[in-house]
């Protein structure tokens, strides 16, 4: 009877293994669009980047309230001279900083791609529109 019950049981567990079980795919997310940094002992954010087709665009905002609707008033012609060129690959971003200065960074996501996070310098960005919440 016992060795029934055990031959029951295994025939069940292997049963219920099946092989084919469908990987779910982790999400991917990307650095295009823009970002700012989240304030730094109360004050204000005064900086936006914009990742965009592998040119990255720097833009400042001068009054004294930058809200959202003043960062999405910009158009790449607002954005400061000189643009940096960068590349995402492998979950490492290089911007080319010119005249021979680069910063490569592996880089990770929170907040469903709301929130990235540089290891090095160690710093964040948080994508336009994403709730300053968001840790």
């Amino acid at each position: 009877m016992k060795t029934l019950f055990t031959a029951l049981f295994l025939g069940l567990l292997l049963m219920a293994c099946d092989k084919d079980l469908e990987v779910v795919p982790q999400p991917t997310y990307t650095i295009e669009g823009r970002w700012l940094g989240a304030p730094v002992n109360g004050f204000a954010v005064n900086t936006m980047y914009e990742f965009k087709d592998g040119i990255r665009y720097t833009y400042y905002c001068g009054q004294p309230s930058c809200d959202l609707a003043y960062w999405n008033s910009l158009k790449i012609s607002d954005a400061i001279p000189g643009p940096h060129s960068y590349t995402y690959v492998d979950g490492v971003l290089t911007i080319d900083l010119n005249f021979g200065n680069k910063i490569s960074t592996p880089i990770t996501f929170d907040c469903k791609g709301g929130k990235v996070n540089f290891v090095t310098p160690g710093s964040s960005l948080l994508k336009l529109g994403v709730d300053k919440s968001c840790k």
